[in-house]
């Protein structure tokens, strides 16, 4: 969460997660197409558990701050924003990148022996200035072997950062990602069976009218109640208990990339057939729920003929309810097993979403 008040206070817990998991010393891997492995060797002795790396000794002094005046502007940027963990430079150590809602994200190389550089000044494009950034993870996408770089930002949709293969990064200007919507999260797979990864963006919104309120008149046609044309991209009536009418703000929708193979992303159409609701149904409009989180998996074990994906979102209703929704996509063959997904390490508002760090 966002420092409210301007404290500075050291993501301790997060180092100490973070740091556990990070190898220590290099580690013999074993390369293969498309992939590198290693053992993992479990010690005999010993305790499990985790130890605390102060500050200090990792060299990570990063704090995601946010001011009150800013909260009292968007009340979306209370929701914090995310860590990206991966190797950017091959050199077997796990890296991390680390977003921020005013200070720019920060990107720390592993030198080992639990400790870390800031290399933001490296790549300073990644520093994504002048942005609330959300969340944010490492996958290759445009195939060259290394770690490339997506940002996701409140307004400002994905961002794609490529990989020089030494760990530089440079933001790429033809990625075919929409540099708008209230970005939160993501998830990447081969949707189609081609050996690129492709992406699904989990949008929230970008502004609420709880912050900017409008005034929009509904009434009631044949039995139901309708908001203007105007609106309707936005609002919702519903009737609620003992005659009362609730307007519900909606998000923004989801949207989900077809991979090229070079990093060139295509938007897919939520309407042409191939997404279908909880009962079975072609959707007809996109769905426009408050995104948060997202994976792909593939929950009918038939990865060689149809490949399933789950989007779990949440939609508050105006009588304080949440409730979940989940919609399939049925597609090509695919290899679900190649998935790249994001750590959003935040707490979320309505729903803890589905964990997005799954490997087949």
């Amino acid at each position: 969460m966002p420092n409210r008040h301007g404290r500075n206070s050291v993501l301790k817990l997060l180092l100490s997660v973070w740091l556990v998991a990070t190898t220590t010393f290099f580690l013999p891997l074993q390369a293969a197409p498309g992939w590198r492995t290693t053992p993992l060797v479990v010690p005999g002795t010993g305790k499990t558990g985790f130890t605390q790396i102060p500050a200090s000794q990792a060299g990570i002094t990063f704090s995601n701050w946010i001011s009150d005046e800013q909260i009292s502007r968007n009340r979306l940027v209370e929701d914090g924003s995310g860590v990206a963990a991966g190797d950017i430079d091959g050199d077997g150590l796990c890296d991390l990148y680390f977003c921020s809602l005013e200070r720019g994200n920060s990107l720390f190389r592993n030198v080992g022996n639990w400790r870390f550089e800031n290399v933001t000044p490296g790549s300073p494009e990644v520093a994504c200035l002048g942005q609330f950034s959300t969340g944010a993870t490492f996958a290759d996408v445009d195939g060259d072997g290394d770690l490339d770089l997506l940002v996701a930002g409140l307004g400002k949709g994905v961002r794609l950062f490529l990989n020089d293969g030494k760990g530089h990064f440079h933001e790429s200007t033809n990625s075919g990602l929409l540099q708008h919507f209230g970005a939160r999260s993501m998830a990447l797979a081969d949707i189609d069976g081609d050996g690129d990864l492709d992406l699904y963006v989990a949008n929230y919104r970008t502004t609420t009218v709880r912050d900017s309120p409008i005034a929009v008149k509904v009434k009631q046609v044949a039995g139901k109640w309708e908001v203007p044309p105007e609106h309707r991209e936005r609002f919702v009536a519903e009737a609620g208990p003992k005659n009362a009418i609730a307007l519900l703000e909606l998000g923004e929708p989801d949207i989900l990339y077809r991979n090229d193979g070079h990093g060139h992303f295509q938007p897919l159409s939520w309407t042409d057939g191939r997404f279908l609701d909880e009962n079975g149904k072609p959707l007809t409009i996109p769905p426009r729920d408050w995104g948060l989180s997202a994976m792909f998996h593939d929950i009918t074990a038939m990865a060689w003929s149809i490949c399933m994906f789950v989007m779990i979102i949440s939609l508050r209703t105006g009588f304080g309810l949440t409730r979940a929704k989940v919609f399939f996509v049925l597609s090509h063959p695919c290899h679900c097993g190649r998935l790249a997904t994001q750590q959003w390490l935040s707490i979320l508002p309505m729903l803890i979403g589905m964990a997005t760090m799954t490997f087949l």
